[in-house]
């Protein structure tokens, strides 16, 4: 039912919405009522209850922008479409890797910046499969290395080194291997 509600609002909003617009146009509950599919039995009620769920999900491709009528709503295409490339790029990992990697890509896209000591302690995975596991996507250019120098000198045994995953610049690359 949510993604037929979604799918009505992004139907509503393709004519009026620009194709780079980061949210679709405010649509009033009783506008997305009036144009849900004529087989979907569910009172305004009940479409009430669920664009107020849809607004509060923490992922938050559905907005509230407004009180009026019952409040109007808008769906965010930018974090529609991250989600999706996140997705992506984590099942895209999972095949070329295996699972215990993509438990290791998820980890650094939730938590941001690790070093490879958490990221074997938090993965619970042995400290020598981590290593190699890091590296190999590291070489695939899945996920990137950032160095903090302790000391202005850059001496390595006085630098953190903590992985990340950059998501653009990783669907960038994925993009340009598809083209070739």
């Amino acid at each position: 039912t949510s993604s037929e509600i979604v799918r009505t609002m992004l139907r509503m909003s393709e004519v009026t919405t620009s194709s780079s617009a980061p949210y679709t146009q405010p649509l009033s509950s009783n506008e997305i009522f009036r144009s849900l599919p004529a087989g979907y039995n569910i009172t305004k009620q009940v479409l009430d209850q669920y664009l107020t769920l849809l607004a509060d999900d923490p992922l938050e491709f559905v907005g509230k922008s407004g009180d009026s009528g019952g409040g109007s709503f808008t769906v965010n295409l930018h974090k529609a479409w991250a989600s999706l490339a996140t997705a992506t790029l984590e099942s895209i990992v999972e095949e070329r890797f295996g699972s215990r990697c993509a438990r290791i890509f998820r980890l650094l896209l939730r938590k941001k910046h690790l070093e490879q000591k958490q990221v074997e302690d938090f993965a619970m995975i042995p400290a020598k499969e981590a290593k190699d596991m890091l590296y190999k996507m590291l070489s695939e250019n899945f996920v990137s290395l950032q160095e903090i120098p302790k000391t202005p000198d850059h001496a390595p045994s006085r630098t953190f080194y903590l992985y990340t995953v950059n998501v653009l610049s990783s669907t960038r690359m994925l993009l340009h291997k598809c083209y070739k």
